[in-house]
């Protein structure tokens, strides 16, 4: 059944991308559209809210790639970016409160969505995509901290490294060329990190190390 269902939602969007381009000539966006719709449905029919992980992630998946292509028909790439940003979060969210069975496979999806959002963002957005980036990371290294939960805090971290030195190289240029990119980039991650291990200790009651 895992199979015959596999093959299903792999074939049934590619029938919807013939179809579209052979009836109606469409290329590009629309086809995304087409193709995203068509696998998120599916799969949502399959999963309704069961514990399925492959479906609920294909569906995500889906969703987003739905979705964003319909935003990226009628506007640029900022506003992809912004909605892969939000859609991250929602199913982030969602399933951070459990509303989602096997709600782990949403909560990874959601996160790395969250991240991938603001670099989408770059050619319309060029000087502010490190900037939403940088916050998005640091949301999630708050929540990590507050939750204690490390998978917060390890997408947390990841995309502080990525969008730390994301914003370095866009903001200053060839000022500080690579060496200083890596010395900002390992100070703040140094920061984050003894902060994050401070909170934990004060938490739990412990003292910090020598």
């Amino acid at each position: 059944d895992v199979a015959v269902t596999g093959v299903q939602t792999c074939a049934l969007p590619i029938c919807a991308a013939v179809v579209v381009v052979d009836t109606f000539d469409w290329r590009g966006e629309p086809v995304s559209v087409s193709i995203g719709l068509v696998a998120a449905l599916y799969s949502a029919v399959l999963w309704a809210g069961r514990d399925r992980p492959a479906q609920l992630a294909t569906t995500v998946v889906g969703s987003l790639v739905a979705v964003s292509a319909a935003i990226g028909w009628v506007t640029n790439a900022g506003g992809v970016g912004l909605v892969v940003l939000v859609l991250g979060v929602a199913w982030a969210s969602l399933a951070w409160m459990d509303v989602l069975p096997s709600g782990w496979i949403a909560l990874t999806l959601g996160l790395m969505a969250s991240l991938v959002g603001p670099a989408i963002t770059n050619p319309a957005f060029h000087h502010v995509a490190p900037g939403i980036g940088l916050a998005v990371a640091l949301v999630l290294l708050a929540v990590g901290a507050r939750t204690h939960e490390f998978i917060f805090t390890g997408f947390g971290v990841v995309g502080l490294l990525a969008y730390i030195t994301y914003a370095v190289a866009d903001w200053f240029g060839n000022s500080l060329k690579a060496p200083g990119v890596l010395v900002v980039s390992g100070v703040a991650l140094l920061v984050a990190t003894l902060v994050l291990v401070r909170r934990r200790q004060g938490m739990t009651g412990g003292h910090p190390p020598p």
